[in-house]
């Protein structure tokens, strides 16, 4: 969604999933985060693979749990959706 060559990282073992600028956690847990459609896309890409995680690793922002993530998508994803 941001750049057709961004890549993330899974390591199944571990359950975490190491991504740039598909989600960006806000320093607050329960605050707005940025990047809603990119967050869309992303958790969407996550089911679709059927990823098993359970700790994403945003390059920007603080470590955090695809919970937290699902609650966003769940919260502000359906009003900030993109149109093509």
């Amino acid at each position: 969604m941001h750049n057709a060559g961004m890549l993330m990282v899974y390591l199944p073992r571990e359950r975490m999933l190491i991504e740039a600028d598909s989600w960006t956690p806000p320093a607050l847990v329960g605050d707005v985060p940025g990047g809603v459609a990119n967050l869309v896309h992303f958790y969407e890409a996550v089911q679709r693979l059927q990823l098993d995680v359970d700790q994403v690793v945003p390059i920007h922002g603080r470590l955090t749990t695809f919970d937290e993530v699902k609650q966003a998508v769940q919260t502000h994803g359906k009003t900030q959706l993109w149109t093509n």
